[in-house]
């Protein structure tokens, strides 16, 4: 009899656990009478609260193995293709910062590559100012002498030994053997080439157009000679015979008679003669 009442006392309590899962409506019809508290269960009253727990298990585990719904999985894999796209556009992003600090540092490089170079062309091109400097003036003193002999008489006022008048002695007396070869001090192209005694007392004389030289347009003149080698619209090169030594025109004696003009007047041939 004791046994019993247990038994009854028990499925009271594990209907009470039923009912938590079931409802209200599954406790009203478990909870046991009050008249029947330590009477035992019927049988079918008793396995109908087995079959309870044994149907809310089920119910309860199905609920769990339950799929999503369309919306809730569409939603979720619209939030995982949002934040990879946004993942690849700041990735993009990043590569484009770095690009354009990159763009920028070669183009800082570039200018200061095209900075130093404008200064090394700068310096260089001073280096060849100085030279054609150096090069005119050089130039400019590369003369050689015309012919053997010194200088009897040079640049300047004095009495002419024929006409005994005071006037400009336009260059200078050279050597005194006649026919002794006269070579021109430097090249150029001849302008006059006469073999008469004409030209104020020239006598046969040759004149010959150098060109610029040390910022100055340089022509030579020849005096006196006894013979003519050139012609006019001929170039000769520095030391080329022009004719010899004579005493042709207002002359005392043979000697050759150097006259130089620069830019058109006449200026001391023994300041660029080189013996």
């Amino acid at each position: 009899m004791v046994a019993l009442s247990s038994l009854g006392l028990a499925a009271a309590v594990v209907a009470s656990v039923a009912v938590v899962g079931l409802g209200a409506a599954t406790s009203v019809a478990a909870v046991p009478r009050p008249d029947a508290v330590g009477a035992p269960l019927p049988v079918a009253e008793l396995r109908g609260v087995q079959t309870s727990r044994g149907e809310t298990r089920v119910t309860r585990q199905g609920d769990a193995m339950l799929p999503e719904g369309p919306a809730v999985g569409d939603a979720r894999a619209a939030r995982k293709a949002v934040a990879e796209r946004q993942a690849e556009l700041e990735a993009t992003a990043e590569a484009i910062d770095r690009e354009t600090q990159r763009l920028s540092d070669v183009a800082a490089q570039q200018r200061q590559l095209a900075a130093r170079e404008a200064e090394r062309e700068a310096e260089r091109e001073a280096e060849r100012e100085a030279e054609r400097a150096k090069a005119a003036e050089a130039a400019s003193k590369a003369f050689v002498w015309p012919t053997a002999g010194g200088v009897s008489s040079g640049f300047g006022y004095r009495v002419h030994p024929i006409l005994k008048k005071r006037k400009l002695h336009n260059g200078a007396d050279i050597g005194g053997a006649c026919g002794q070869p006269i070579v021109a001090v430097r090249a150029g192209v001849v302008t006059r080439a006469e073999r008469s005694g004409s030209n104020g007392g020239a006598g046969h004389n040759v004149r010959i157009d150098h060109g610029p030289v040390g910022g100055a347009e340089l022509e030579t003149a020849y005096l006196h000679m006894d013979d003519v080698a050139v012609k006019v619209g001929q170039r000769v090169e520095t030391g080329q015979r022009l004719g010899t030594v004579g005493s042709t025109g207002l002359s005392t004696a043979c000697h050759l008679h150097l006259s130089l003009y620069k830019d058109g007047a006449g200026s001391d041939p023994l300041a660029y003669l080189t013996k």
